[in-house]
């Protein structure tokens, strides 16, 4: 559009006696059209970038289709985790299934078995009967260090159309969201919009370096179909999870046993609390468990001279906890049952610390 204003203003100015404006436009008109060239070029070199990252990771990512009694179930997608021939998908994708057949981007098809799988994160953990010499595993990232505004990729089999590629931008990190399987949610969620569709489900959401960040798991819509927000399950939460699997056959999480809600602008000032006090108060102790166990206290509801009586985390470990999500993620990425945390609490005004023993997270 500019170039288009700069040659038109030239032809107009060309037709005046003044050398000097002929001169200045002419300048313009060079400058714009390197822009141009040097604009063109640039993205010439992002798409050859994209390009390679797509045909470097499609050796990895496998094309599933499930059967259930002889009759056709879901489709999904999944990637090689190791040379082993574990693969990695969604547990939603294979749930009930009794065949399992992936298909690799040369057209090879191998049988596949379920050796384990989490429903808390809806991470399942497949195996191929017989697996070739040559399996490619993905390159795993580090969804610790990704942040809102950089580019992603996902790929996966959307409507059962093969090995597609779309792109994006991560939009948020840390949500929460249900597994639809468990009383619990999956935390430290990466939001995208990169298409993700049903066939989508259980392929890498990569970085621009073709490093897996994530599963892709789930849309925001009512119809099922891409409405610009799709979630991914963070891939240092996965290679926990998939550790366990591979070595236990499951996955245990540690549980400390409380329900919460967010110290915000709104509970400060209901609960007449320090105008910068952040973190999570306990409104529910669940019962032997290990908050219980160890002394802290769930709201009564009740209005009181302080007008809350729970204890507010506030820390963990020397975590500051803004917010119950933040706890959750931690807990689920750091501590296993049987770890003793250290908790700082805001309790009648005062601060206090207590030493808890985490359990196992019940199912």
């Amino acid at each position: 559009m500019k170039i288009t204003y700069l040659v038109l203003i030239f032809c107009l100015i060309s037709c005046s006696s003044n050398p000097e404006k002929e001169d200045f436009v002419d300048l313009e008109v060079e400058n714009s059209s390197k822009i141009y060239n040097d604009s063109s070029e640039i993205i010439t070199q992002w798409e050859n970038q994209m390009y390679q990252v797509y045909e470097n990771v499609l050796p990895s990512v496998v094309q599933i289709n499930t059967s259930i009694s002889g009759f056709p179930g879901s489709y999904g997608t999944g990637f090689v985790w190791d040379e082993n021939g574990y693969v990695v998908t969604n547990y939603h994708v294979i749930q009930n299934s009794d065949k399992i057949k992936l298909t690799f981007i040369d057209l090879y098809e191998y049988d596949a078995e379920v050796i384990a799988f989490d429903i808390d994160s809806d991470t399942a953990l497949l195996k191929i009967i017989e697996p070739s010499d040559n399996l490619k595993p993905i390159r795993i990232g580090n969804s610790d260090t990704i942040r809102p505004g950089q580019f992603t990729l996902a790929v996966g089999n959307p409507f059962g159309e093969s090995f597609t590629m779309t792109t994006g931008i991560i939009s948020a990190v840390g949500r929460a969201i249900d597994s639809g399987f468990a009383n619990y949610k999956i935390p430290d969620v990466i939001q995208t919009d990169a298409a993700i569709n049903p066939g989508n489900s259980g392929g890498p959401l990569l970085n621009i370096n073709g490093e897996v960040i994530g599963i892709n798991t789930q849309i925001k819509s009512g119809t099922r179909q891409n409405s610009g927000v799709g979630f991914a399950v963070p891939i240092n939460l996965v290679k926990k999870v998939v550790t366990s699997l591979i070595d236990f056959k499951t996955h245990n999480y540690a549980y400390l046993g409380i329900s919460a809600i967010d110290v915000n602008k709104f509970i400060r000032e209901t609960k007449n609390l320090p105008i910068k006090l952040q973190g999570a108060l306990i409104i529910k102790i669940e019962e032997n468990g290990p908050a219980e166990n160890y002394g802290l206290i769930g709201d009564s509801g009740k209005n009181n001279t302080l007008n809350y009586d729970g204890d507010i985390i506030t820390s963990i470990d020397g975590l500051k906890i803004k917010s119950m999500n933040e706890l959750i993620r931690y807990l689920a990425l750091n501590k296993i049952p049987g770890d003793t945390s250290t908790i700082d609490i805001f309790r009648a005004n005062k601060e206090e610390t207590v030493k808890v023993k985490l359990g196992l997270r019940p199912e």
